[in-house]
């Protein structure tokens, strides 16, 4: 069976290791997400599995449980919306955003938001993009918005795109908006 026998930093990119399997580069890795893989040295994995773990990495260390939490975040934010104005529409249009099931592939788009808002008179007019975003604890002192989030946003200029952060305590149900 093959197994690691380097990981060494990119000399280009601080951020990012290099993997060596059998003596032979395999591929880089984020050097967060390797740090989260356990892996090291003589451990036991082809390329191809090294690639496809890190690949999906984030889907299945968050898992079903992380996503029930942010359904319940799409649904507060859905029904906040409803009650500003019960003449806009909100559709679920984020990659995976409907589903508890893993997507073993990536959205055409990194960053695309969760929720379109339209009028019902005029569903098929955007009139806003909305991410939902939110955690059970803060991160430091502040809070985190995934950076593809950000480039979204930064991307579409013509686009109305919003961030809605929910802050949801694991002691009860309330969020916080």
């Amino acid at each position: 069976m093959p197994k690691i026998t380097e990981i060494s930093d990119q000399s280009s990119n601080p951020g990012r290791v290099n993997v060596f399997i059998d003596g032979q580069f395999c591929c880089g890795i984020r050097k967060r997400t390797f740090q989260g893989m356990n892996l090291s040295p003589g451990d036991e994995i082809t390329c191809e599995e090294l690639k496809g773990k890190e690949n999906f990495y984030w889907k299945q260390s968050y898992g079903e449980a992380a996503w029930k939490k942010e359904k319940v975040r799409i649904d507060k934010v859905k029904n906040l919306i409803g009650v500003i104005d019960n003449h806009l529409l909100v559709k679920v249009v984020g990659f995976g955003a409907d589903t508890l099931e893993l997507i073993e592939k990536h959205p055409d788009e990194k960053g695309k938001p969760d929720l379109d808002i339209s009028t019902n008179e005029n569903p098929d007019v955007v009139l806003l993009k909305v991410e939902v975003t939110g955690t059970e604890r803060l991160r430091g002192t502040g809070y985190w918005v995934r950076p593809d989030k950000l480039e979204y946003a930064e991307n579409h200029p013509d686009e109305d795109v919003w961030i809605v952060f929910a802050l949801c305590r694991t002691t009860g149900t309330i969020c916080f908006y």
